[in-house]
């Protein structure tokens, strides 16, 4: 049985978040173009991976994650986890050009689910389980890649959310059992200690509620299994638009902003005004 993961507590990030910078981390941000002669470096500390939700969250999430001072490389390809688990060098070479990571934002699997034959609703149990194993398995050669470039890197498995409509695939009940069986086997079957699976499925709902069932944000019975996701956060059957997006960079950065370090700065000045400011305090999450 699906326990949601989100309480309308967890979405005080998308009504009420904070305006205050990272006030240490934008400063020295700051003075660090104005000493380049204007030139913004963009060591990024995230990278974004995988599929077509990777790159389309890619803008949002690098505005969210500018405010606290950190830079986001947008590497997200619209791949299917078995093509990014057998590309030669996309993760190498993705790793290779961002040292300064710390956190792999991934999204991978919602494809697999959506090029597999038979539709959702027609799949055996044997078929369902085939494909489980599949993604995993192809999901625990990505992340065991990734570790082996960057062994210090956290690996945060994004999940998708429910969505608005899938015409031949299924009702809203089976398409949202489908994804919810895909992170189930995930949650449970990945083997490292810096991967973690988040499972934001509902969050659509619990932002912006069921008007149709007269539930309102944030209701305690959200998110609804048998319901499809909201309309208003998606531009396509299958993608968020700009305010979906926006308000799951907010979420998701949130969620993995604890395993970020501020920036080192560069440089004995810089190095000086990191002391001087080291007091001061940063936002928490």
């Amino acid at each position: 049985m699906y326990t949601p993961r989100l309480r309308p507590s967890s979405f005080h990030v998308l009504n009420t978040r904070t305006t205050a910078l990272t006030v240490s981390g934008a400063i020295i941000a700051a003075l660090a173009i104005v000493l380049s002669g204007g030139r913004e470096t963009e060591a990024a500390q995230i990278v974004v991976m995988g599929d077509s939700w990777a790159k389309r969250i890619g803008p949002a999430l690098t505005t969210v994650a500018r405010e606290d001072g950190f830079s986001v490389a947008n590497a997200g390809m619209g791949l299917t986890a078995a093509e990014m688990a057998t590309h030669p060098n996309y993760i190498e070479q993705t790793l290779a050009a961002n040292p300064d990571a710390q956190v792999v934002h991934l999204s991978i699997g919602g494809n697999d689910i959506l090029d597999f034959t038979p539709a959702i609703s027609e799949r055996s149990v044997a078929q369902r389980n085939q494909l489980l194993s599949t993604v995993t398995a192809n999901v625990q050669t990505i992340v065991d890649r990734i570790a082996a470039v960057r062994p210090s890197v956290e690996v945060y498995h994004v999940s998708y959310d429910f969505l608005p409509s899938l015409p031949g695939q299924g009702t809203p009940s089976e398409v949202n059992a489908a994804f919810l069986e895909q992170a189930s086997a995930l949650e449970s079957g990945i083997v490292s200690d810096r991967y973690t699976y988040l499972n934001n499925y509902g969050f659509g709902q619990l932002a912006m509620g069921i008007p149709a069932l007269s539930l309102a944000p944030g209701d305690p019975s959200l998110p609804k299994l048998d319901q499809p996701g909201p309309a208003a956060l998606f531009g396509d059957p299958i993608h968020l638009n700009d305010v979906g997006y926006s308000t799951y960079a907010e979420l998701t950065f949130g969620q993995y902003r604890s395993s970020l370090r501020v920036p080192e700065p560069s440089g004995p000045f810089l190095s000086a005004i990191a002391i001087g400011l080291g007091g001061l305090s940063r936002r928490g999450r």
